[in-house]
């Protein structure tokens, strides 16, 4: 009898959101962000493409829905912008975040 096991699967222990804490004026040029998967064996990969991007108010509309990560400094205020990747064999999932300030 033969088992496989998953003992040195990695797993994605965090997300790293970048550019962090940033200011921006008001209708500026848009800000590609970054989402980074660092995992349990010491590895990134590049999860900008895979996590749903959002923030943490009503202002989802500052996101572009063609590129994903791209956001459109088009609304004041203090925002925390999450990048949360889906995990389908778990019952959390992984959320990175920043903060960033849109003024006048």
């Amino acid at each position: 009898m033969f088992l496989i096991g998953c003992k040195d699967q990695k797993v994605l222990d965090s997300v790293t959101v970048t550019p962090a804490d940033q200011t921006l004026g008001l209708y500026s040029a848009p800000v590609q962000y970054t989402a980074t998967g660092n995992y349990s064996d010491g590895s990134t990969k590049d999860l900008t493409t895979t996590v749903v991007w959002s923030i943490d108010s009503t202002a989802d509309t500052l996101f572009s829905t063609a590129v994903k990560g791209l956001l459109n400094p088009n609304r004041e205020g203090s925002f925390i912008i999450l990048g949360t990747f889906k995990v389908t064999d778990s019952s959390s999932d992984v959320v990175g975040y920043t903060s960033l300030k849109i003024s006048p």
